[in-house]
Formats: C-alpha cells, structure tokens, sequence
C-alpha cells in the first residue's frame, strides 16, 4: 500500500517529464492528486439515436464504424483523420484533428460508444474529437457521470481521471478527522467513502432514479442513511442493495399515500466544526451559520437559506482545497 506522501512518479504512466506539468496544479503527491477535487460534473448516462442528437447538446451514442479512418497532413502541426459512424437511425460524419493515434484505433465494423456535441449547418452536420470506448469495455469516459477537474497544458481530462482512480485504490485511505459518533450521528460519509465518491460519484444516478421514482416523498436523509449503512462495497454490489431498498420505500409509502415534508432545520453544526483541524475562513463560517437559518418557499415548504457567497463556484472550488 502506498503512503499519501509519496511522490506522483509511482503511479503508472508518470515520468518526469509529465510530473512536471502536474506541478503546474500544485500536484506533487498522491494526496495532492486525490485532493484535486473536480470543478464539476457532466451527465454522460443519456443515450440517444443518431437521428435525435441535437445541434450544441452534448450526448452519448452507440454507433458501429462505417468506414476506415482515414487521415491527411493539412500543413505542419495539423493532421485531419475523418472516419463515418452509424446506427439503426441515421449515419453521422467524425472529425478528429491531430489525434491520429486514437482515432486511426476505431476498426471498421466494430461498435462503439461516443460523447461528442453536434455542429454544422444545412451544408452537413458533424461531430469534432468526440470521445470514444469500446461498447464491451468498461465504462471509463462515457455511460456515467463524469468528473471535470482543473486542468493544465498537457494534461487531459481522461488522464486525470484515470490516474485519481489508479491513486485511491494505490494509497492509504485519508485521515479521519471526525470520531466515529459524529459520523453516525449526522450522516457524514467517513473520509475513505466521501473521497471516492467525489471523484466516481456512481450513487448520483441512484439518486436521481430514486427522486424520480418517489417524488415528493423522496427523503435525502433516508437515501444516505442507506448508503451509510451498506459502507465500502463494491458498487455492483449497492446497486443490488439499491434496488432491493427502492422497491420497499416505493411499497411503504404507496400504502402510506401522498403527505407532507416534516419541518427541519439542518442539525446543529458546532460540535463538527470542533473536530475540523484547521478554522473556517469567513465565507466557509458564513455558510455554516447560513444552513441554520429556515425561509419558507413560495409551496410553504421549508429549505435553508444559502448565502450568495455559496452560489459562486469559484468560492465551491477553493472551500474544497
């Protein structure tokens, strides 16, 4: 098992000649790596036939290749490959510009998941360096939802992803700074589970699923209270779990019928923030003390007052650092 301290270079596929453009994000070490949280997340679950993909809105879509990719020297510094991509719907045109190696990779005939944005006019419509993986592979870079971290010349966004998942299962698991009784008391994730879920945050689409399944009636608390309870296990296994949990909250609160939300206020804060190991900056306290804080909204339903400091992602980006 590795040691948060060691250095990035032990990870497969950094040398150092790539640590050094790590060090351009401040990233030297393994704790470092998985303490680069992601500036946010794209929803890559949405599968959709060719013939529906819309013009400017990224999408997911199964295609076989139509044709070998076939690649020209434009001018110096810029090779164009085009390969053609079908489905049951229609047929679509793919352009990558200086990735050659990947894209001369699709084989004629072979079925593929991609992510891409469709552009183009009533000339011709088209799709530039998409991204893609093979529809028998794991699903790394499409079919999920998918961090975005801060990046830096060099380095791309499936790198970083891939060597964040190859250091979490590498090193030792964070420190706890918060004893067992506060976990369990206010349903935090411990330190191992919260940053893998940061970074593969799978239980997203479980949630979403449940939201849509129970509506109203769906209770945050109760979801993760589930979650808790399971612990680290594998996700096949609490997708197994979810389900089973999903079809009893949809039994007991179909029999119970349609009720109102209970009024809550977020649980008291003070004894948490005593175990923190560094003190709160101004604006991190100012959401703390905003969370204890109830307006009604325009359905007469409860829901804490976020200060405007908080909506601001450039605040969410460095209170996570």
């Amino acid at each position: 098992m590795a040691k948060l301290s060691d250095p990035i270079t032990m990870l497969r596929g950094i040398g150092p000649a790539k640590a050094k453009l790590f060090q351009a994000l401040n990233i030297f070490t393994l704790e470092d790596l998985i303490c680069h949280f992601p500036r946010g997340y794209e929803d890559r679950t949405r599968m959709v036939p060719i013939a529906q993909m819309q013009v400017d809105e990224p999408a997911c879509f199964r295609a076989v290749v139509m044709s070998t990719p076939r690649t020209a020297h434009i001018r110096k510094g810029l090779d164009l490959t085009r390969v053609s991509v079908a489905d049951h719907s229609g047929r679509i045109q793919l352009t990558f510009f200086n990735t050659k190696f990947a894209a001369e990779n699709l084989q004629y005939g072979k079925e593929y998941i991609f992510y891409g944005t469709v552009s183009g006019d009533y000339s011709g419509y088209g799709i530039t360096n998409p991204i893609f993986e093979a529809a028998d592979a794991p699903a790394v870079t499409t079919r999920r939802i998918m961090p975005i971290y801060p990046l830096t010349a060099g380095v791309n966004n499936g790198a970083m992803t891939k060597l964040i998942r190859q250091a979490l299962a590498l090193c030792d698991p964070p420190r706890e700074v918060l004893p067992p009784e506060l976990l369990k008391e206010y349903h935090i994730l411990p330190a191992e589970r919260a940053y893998t879920a940061i970074h593969d945050p799978e239980t997203w689409e479980m949630a979403e699923q449940a939201k849509s399944a129970l509506g109203d009636r769906f209770s945050p608390l109760e979801f993760h209270t589930f979650l808790l309870d399971l612990g680290p296990l594998p996700f096949s296994v609490i997708r197994t779990h979810f389900e089973q949990w999903l079809r009893q909250q949809t039994r007991r609160r179909s029999r119970k019928g349609r009720y109102g939300r209970s009024r809550h206020s977020f649980p008291h804060t003070l004894p948490i923030l005593h175990w923190l190991p560094n003190s709160l900056a101004a604006h991190q306290g100012d959401f703390w003390n905003g969370c204890g804080c109830i307006r009604s909204d325009k359905d007469g339903r409860e829901s804490p007052r976020v200060p405007e400091s908080y909506k601001d992602p450039l605040w969410h980006q460095n209170s996570l650092r």
